[in-house]
């Protein structure tokens, strides 16, 4: 399908429109087809693809927030929080036992993913490239910290313990 869309599209022509989330284009396809870096736009499509496909094979229990939670958390809007942070993350704890976060650092481009397994009560950080003698310094924990500090007051709202 990527391929497909990469081979016939005009170079203006959008592959994905996720409204206040972005779009991926012709060019946004190149660098996923080139395996060059990709921006976050990329990664909320590829979100809402997986979401269709779990509503679509009947799995509900399961949430994914875009990547824009991160860059949220840092950002002074009180609005963009809301928006982006604590009315979906309100939402899907509702209804859902496990819900993926997935974490973008604009200062070095790498990802991570935080799940909060809500039945377990505890938050799981994956990232492809921790240390393996001391996780809590790689790349990325400085940030699901960040995320999860904030993340605290929802959680005690809903009755789990966020440590």
């Amino acid at each position: 399908m990527i391929q497909k869309f990469w081979e016939e599209a005009e170079e203006d022509e959008q592959f994905w429109d996720g409204g206040q989330f972005g779009s991926v284009s012709k060019p946004d396809v190149k660098a996923l087809l080139e395996g060059s870096s990709i921006n976050s736009n990329v990664v909320n499509a590829y979100i809402d693809i997986i979401k269709g496909d779990l509503e679509k094979s009947g799995i509900r229990n399961q949430g994914i927030m875009t990547t824009y939670v991160l860059d949220s958390v840092r950002d002074t809007s009180p609005r963009l929080k809301y928006n982006n942070v604590f009315e979906p993350m309100m939402t899907l704890l509702g209804h859902c036992d496990n819900i993926f976060i997935p974490l973008i650092t604009t200062e070095d481009y790498h990802s991570t993913m935080l799940r909060l397994n809500k039945k377990a009560k505890e938050w799981i950080h994956y990232n492809p490239m921790r240390k393996r003698t001391n996780p809590e310094k790689g790349k990325g924990y400085e940030n699901a910290k960040e995320v999860v500090s904030l993340m605290g007051y929802l959680i005690f709202v809903m009755c789990i313990d966020p440590q």
